[in-house]
This record gives structure tokens, C-alpha cells and sequence, in this order.
């Protein structure tokens, strides 16, 4: 296989086969000063072969690097920047078992110069992109040490923080200063003092700081009924993991006396106190002066500084220009364009709305300090930003981080306050459009789906938080309350991660693969201990996909929602008028093959006889229903749980909305949403027939080439979704 490289800093193609690593090193590697090239930094074969003069443009000109790992490694442990790099990063895959292959030719190859910049073709693994142009620039850098918790780090740190509260007025303006946590540790005072204080120690100008971490399966101190009063006089330091004593000298560092931890300041033998703490967990972010992330630790042992081998982030001096200032050159890292796309913190729910919710954000990675705010995102390799004006890197190199998706292309962060900025300014625009959708609602419908309207962003935020891991999975509504409340205003009534005023249409959301694809789904969990209503996402264990709620205004609505009765916080009964057709079970044919008559629930037009066979093709994914009559339709059938599907018979299909063919749409935007112009589909939910009028939700159908179902020619139907 070919391993890709973790960051765009592999200046080096590099192909790996045959060859066999026993263990892979996770720590940097403990690299000398010393070069073989003191004045210049890098191995006289970097020298002569990359750096010593520009190269021809032809692509296939490929000269020679390394002939094998062994002299790269060598080079690298004599200090030689680039080799470092290389090796480096090598090493930071994290392979099971890691396996290096060695391919015949040379070890590392290397681009071409192209208008003063070196552009990198680097060949990936097919769990990559195809090909990835790595570009590199020059920069001045400030000092770099061999620890994150250096006072370098942290000093810079501190800058970032200070910069923020003088020049970004925005990052401060949605904080709510008369908010008080129920409890925060104290530490004020001396270096190994930590206390628990409550509403009554509080100065009277109180401001704090938090921390997000992964707890893993890790044991340590929390607090409890018994050690309440003890913990008042003093937490005993000795018993603070790693992580929250890093977390402590950084807010420290930052000039905070309290921080907020969740393991500290909720008692974790109480129910009571952890509902109503964690009723209020989205206040205690948002209101916080900075948030703490242990970004790299997979349990709270690991700590969140750690040392590093800092010559990975340092520029170097490359050994041409001239003596004047303005002509040197330095050779520096291109940032990963996914740099937490494998980060041990990012992928837990929980910290989804930690993260959405802060109004500043210190990032501990592995290698460097990050930081996030509404108007800045940098790193200690470049702190003065990653995106914008005086950013060294290409624009499509900016960072992100799982919420990117949320706002796209909109802005360089995603944090709540922006979002309801952006739902404010399209609530602001649209204010005349009905909430709702009625009979006569297909443009409200469309109005519904633009950019920055509430329903986007909230589908948005559902697919990417769906995806993410819980301990609990009944935690999973609780973890994103405080999201959701930011979202009352614009969409109303919230039933169980469902919003009434997007409801019919937003019943049509889907399951998809792990991977995040729509179109191949993989099937979720059907939980034990019933958590939501089936027509809801909350109902499933897995990732969800909202595409098919994304439609033009060319949409017409087909279902109408009467009624919503809560019986509690699991149970709600949503009652809807619309056509339904009921597909009857005749036999199962062969392994993986079902025999299907289908026929309308009234007496309209069917949309197979009894004398014809559809064919259920995949007792996993999607199932099709086809019609060998030209004209007619085909369904496809996806099932949200793999033993739902098995065990299905008699199954019903309620549509939801028609979205009639047209040749060409005029429709504004209309690229950004689904496209339904090139032919006549319907879409709607799959429902298992409970009785009595009551039905659950087993799936999500849509057909194609559909202009004469009895979808359109049926009469209306009441049902019950439970």
C-alpha cells in the first residue's frame, strides 16, 4: 500500500513496500542539532538534489532522494530538516500491524519548481485522495521549544487570549455575565493548592475558564457526596491526573483563578445534580472566558502538554537568496487541511456542543498549540493565522475541525454565535414566509432549505453529531441541549431532536454509511431502552443524512401534519395526512431475494399486479421495487436497521413530497440543493403497520421516474407515527 503523509509538510513523495516496522513510534523522535550540513540544516543529498537548483516542469522527471529507509533515517538523526520530517510523520502513523513496504525505486522523490514555489505531488492510499499538491512558502517564526507547556508556548498562548479580548469585540459580546456555575474549582492559589468553591465564594467580578477531555476508561478523582466538604478545604493535588493538572497551569498561565471540570464541579453520585448540571452545561461553555481542549489524550492520564521534537514546526533557512533581508528564504510546514480528523477528543459527542459553544478555544495537540475564535484560527507554527490576509498558506489549506461542515465555505470557524448571526440576518430577510408547512407551502418549503436558514444549519448539526461516539447513548439529547436552545427562537417546538415547524418534511432524513456517504448507507442500532420516537434520529444508533430534505422550491408537499400529542419525553405521536401505497409480502425467493406484490392502501391504481414479481435485492442496504411495465416506477427502499429489514412483511410506504421533472429550473441557487428537475420522484418514510391506525418508522424510500404513481392519485390517509 501507499502510506499518505499525515501532514502536508511531506515535502517527499515517499513509496512504501516490503519493508517491516515491528512497533510504530507515537512520541517525536529524538533528533540531534547537528547536521551534516551545519550552516544550512539539511543532508548534502537534500542539498544536491532538491535545494541546489530549480528543476525542470516536465512531470515526469523524477531524480532520486534516498535509496532506502536506512539513509533516511540516518540523515534524519543527524538533523537534517527534511529527512526529520519525513521520518517523523512516518512515524505518527499509527498502523495495526504497521507494515512499510519498499517499492523498487527510490525511497523519496520530489516535485518540480513552479513560480518560486515548490509544488508536491504526493501518491495516497485509496483511503485518500487521489493526489494531494502540497505548496510551500516562507514566513518568519517566533521561538520554539521542546515542550507545549514551555513558557514560550503558553506566552504565545497568552498573546492570542489578550489579542482577543482588546481587538474582537464579537468574541466577548454574547456572554451572559450575570451566569454562575453552581460549583468551580479554585485555583488562585498556590501552585499545588485546588479547591471547590460554590455561588457563595465567588468574587464579585467572576469569570473562568473550562476544560474539555475525554474521560477513557482511565480511574480518577471525582467528586461525591463523602468528599464534598473535603474537597471545599482542598483537592488533594497528588490525585489530579495528568490532564487536569495541565489544564490547571494553562488557565493559570492564561490569568484565570477557577476552572470548570466536569468531573469536579458535578456530583458524579447524584442523578439529580447531574440533571440539572447538565441541563446548564451549555451556559457554563458558552459563558466561559476560554476553553481548554485536550485535543490528543485519549483519557485524562495522558496529560495535554507534552514534549516534542520542535524542529518539525521550526522554519528553516534555505541555503539560497542573498544576504539582504527581503530575499530570505525558509523552508516551513503547509498545515493539514483535516488537522483533527484523527484527534482522540473531536469524535466524542459530548464535546460537540463544548466546542460549538466557546467563545475562545485553546487547543492542546500533540505537537503545537492551537488557537480558535470567532475571528481568528492560528498555531505556534504560525500565530499570527492560518486563514486570510496574512496567512503563508494557500486558502484551501485553512484548518477545520468537525464543525467545519456546518458553515462550509461561509467562514474560516463555526461556532454557534455565528450561526445564529447568519439565521438572524436570513430570519431578517424571509421574516413575510408562514413558519410551517401547510397546504400551500411549496415556497416556503424553499425558503426552508437556503443557506443559513435554521433548517440547514440544524440538519447540518444533526448528520455531523450522529456520527459521533457516546458513552451513554441515552446522553445523546442531553449532550446537544444547549445547541438546541439556540435554535428555539427560529424553529419553535422541539420534540426529541425534532423541530415541529420543519415536521413533515424534515421526516425524511436517512441513515448513511460510517464513512459519512448518503447514497451507501450502512445500517444503525435499534437501542434497547427506547430513546425517542421511531420517526426520529434520536430513535437510532448511527450516523444520519438530511440530503433529501434539501429541495428546490419546484417541491409539493404531499403529507400534512395534524397533530403532535407528547406523552413524554420518548413517546410522541405525530398524526399526518397523506397517500400511502402498502407493499405485501408473497415469499422469499433466494438468499437475499423477497417476492413482493405492491398495491395502494385505497383503491387506487397499484403499482404492481399480483401477477408481477418485484425483486428485494439486499437484505442490508437498499432494496428495490421494480416495476417491469414502462412507465411505472422504481422504489428504492432503505431500511434504518438490518434486522428490521429481515424480519419485515407487510411493509407501507407514506410519501411526504413530489418534486415534478423539469427540463431546466430556474430556481435560485438550485445547485445547492437536490436536484429533482431531471426526473419526477416522490420521497417519503417506510412504516411497519403497529394497529389501530399506529405505525413506526422502519425506513426511507424514493422513487424515480414516477409521473404516474398512485402517490398522486390516492386519497389522503390520517396514520399515527409513534
Amino acid at each position: 500500500i501507499l502510506l499518505p503523509p499525515s501532514s502536508a509538510a511531506m515535502l517527499l513523495q515517499f513509496l512504501l513496500t516490503g519493508y517491516y516496522i515491528s512497533e510504530p513510534v507515537l512520541k517525536p523522535l529524538e533528533m540531534p542539532l547537528s547536521s551534516t550540513n551545519p550552516s544550512t540544516g539539511f543532508c548534502q543529498i537534500c542539498h544536491d538534489t532538491i535545494l541546489s537548483r530549480p528543476r525542470p516542469t516536465d512531470k515526469d522527471f523524477e531524480p532520486t532522494h534516498h535509496q532506502t529507509l536506512e539513509s533516511l533515517k540516518t540523515s534524519a538523526a543527524e538533523g537534517c530538516r527534511i529527512c526529520t520530517t519525513v521520518c517523523y510523520n512516518l512515524t505518527r502513523l499509527k498502523l495495526k500491524p504497521p507494515r512499510i513496504y519498499i517499492r523498487s525505486g527510490p525511497v523519496t522523490t520530489y516535485g518540480h519548481w513552479t513560480n518560486g514555489k515548490i509544488h508536491i505531488q504526493s501518491r495516497l492510499s485509496s483511503t485518500f485522495h487521489d493526489f494531494d499538491s502540497i505548496k510551500l512558502s516562507g514566513v518568519s517564526w517566533g521561538n520554539l521549544e521542546n515542550h507545549t507547556g514551555s513558557e514560550s508556548s503558553l506566552g504565545v498562548a497568552k498573546q492570542w487570549m489578550s489579542t482577543c479580548m482588546r481587538e474582537h469585540p464579537s468574541c466577548s459580546a454574547a456572554s451572559d455575565f450575570h451566569f454562575r456555575p453552581s460549583r468551580l474549582s479554585y485555583i488562585g492559589g498556590d501552585v499545588h493548592q485546588v479547591a471547590l468553591h460554590t455561588s457563595i465564594d465567588y468574587p464579585e467580578t467572576l469569570s473562568y475558564m473550562t476544560l474539555s477531555h475525554r474521560w477513557g476508561e482511565a480511574q480518577f478523582v471525582q467528586l461525591r457526596h463523602n468528599n464534598e466538604e473535603t474537597f471545599r478545604q482542598g483537592i488533594p493535588w497528588i490525585s489530579l491526573p495528568q490532564t487536569f493538572k495541565d489544564a490547571i497551569h494553562v488557565a493559570r498561565r492564561l490569568g484565570s483563578d477557577y476552572l470548570w471540570i466536569d468531573s469536579l464541579c458535578i456530583m458524579q453520585d447524584s442523578s439529580n445534580d447531574w440533571e440539572a448540571e447538565a441541563a446548564s452545561m451549555g451556559n457554563v461553555y458558552k459563558n466561559a472566558l476560554c476553553n481548554i481542549a485536550a485535543s490528543d489524550a485519549s483519557n485524562s492520564l495522558e496529560g495535554c502538554l507534552y514534549p516534542r521534537n520542535h524542529r518539525i514546526l521550526a522554519p528553516e533557512r534555505l541555503p539560497w537568496g542573498s544576504d539582504d533581508l527581503s530575499n530570505h528564504f525558509y523552508l516551513i510546514d503547509a498545515p493539514s487541511d483535516k488537522p483533527y480528523e484523527h484527534s482522540q477528543l473531536y469524535s466524542r459527542a459530548w464535546v460537540f456542543q463544548e466546542f460549538l459553544l466557546a467563545r475562545r478555544t485553546v487547543d492542546c495537540g500533540r505537537e503545537q498549540l492551537f488557537w480558535r475564535c470567532d475571528e481568528l484560527m492560528a498555531s505556534e507554527e504560525n500565530p499570527v493565522g492560518l486563514a486570510g490576509d496574512f496567512s503563508p498558506y494557500p486558502y484551501h489549506y485553512e484548518f477545520s475541525h468537525p464543525a467545519r461542515e456546518v458553515l462550509k465555505k461561509q467562514a474560516h470557524n463555526a461556532s454557534l454565535k455565528l450561526m445564529v448571526g447568519k439565521m438572524k440576518l436570513w430570519e431578517a430577510e424571509y421574516q413575510h414566509w408562514t413558519r410551517g408547512f401547510g397546504e400551500d407551502s411549496k415556497y416556503q418549503i424553499y425558503m426552508y432549505s437556503r443557506e443559513g436558514s435554521p433548517s440547514v444549519f440544524w440538519a447540518r448539526l444533526v448528520d455531523q453529531y450522529s456520527s459521533m461516539s457516546i458513552t451513554k447513548e441515552e446522553d445523546r439529547l442531553t449532550a446537544i441541549a444547549g445547541v438546541a436552545d439556540a435554535f428555539r427562537p427560529f424553529l419553535g417546538e422541539y420534540y426529541a431532536g425534532m423541530w415541529k415547524n420543519l415536521l413533515p418534511l424534515y421526516l425524511v432524513w436517512k441513515i448513511k454509511s460510517e464513512s459519512g456517504s448518503c447514497w451507501e448507507p450502512s445500517p444503525c442500532k435499534r437501542p434497547s431502552s427506547k430513546r425517542g420516537p421511531t420517526w426520529s434520529w434520536i430513535s437510532l444508533e448511527g450516523p444520519v443524512c438530511h440530503k433529501p430534505c434539501y429541495i428546490t422550491y419546484r417541491a409539493v408537499m404531499l403529507a400534512q401534519l395534524l397533530d403532535a400529542k407528547v406523552l413524554s419525553a420518548q413517546d410522541i405521536h405525530l398524526q399526518i395526512q397523506a397517500p400511502l401505497i402498502r407493499l405485501e409480502w408473497i415469499d422469499d425467493v433466494t438468499w437475499g431475494m423477497r417476492a413482493w406484490s405492491s398495491r395502494s392502501v385505497n383503491s387506487g391504481p397499484s403499482i404492481m399486479g399480483s401477477d408481477r414479481v418485484s425483486k428485494w435485492r439486499s437484505p442490508w442496504s437498499e432494496s428495490c421495487v421494480q416495476n417491469n411495465k414502462d412507465g411505472d416506477a422504481s422504489l428504492q427502499l432503505i431500511f434504518d436497521v438490518a434486522e428490521e429489514e429481515a424480519a419485515a412483511r407487510d411493509i407501507t410506504l407514506v410519501a411526504i413530497y413530489y418534486c415534478k421533472a423539469e427540463e431546466k429550473t430556474t430556481a435560485p441557487d438550485s445547485s445547492r440543493f437536490r436536484s429533482c428537475h431531471k426526473f419526477n420522484n416522490v420521497e417519503g418514510l417506510i412504516l411497519q403497520d403497529k394497529g389501530g391506525g399506529f405505525f413506526t418508522r422502519v425506513g426511507y424510500f424514493y422513487t424515480l421516474e414516477c409521473s404516474d404513481l398512485p402517490f398522486l392519485k390516492g386519497e389522503q390517509t390520517e396514520v399515527v407515527l409513534i
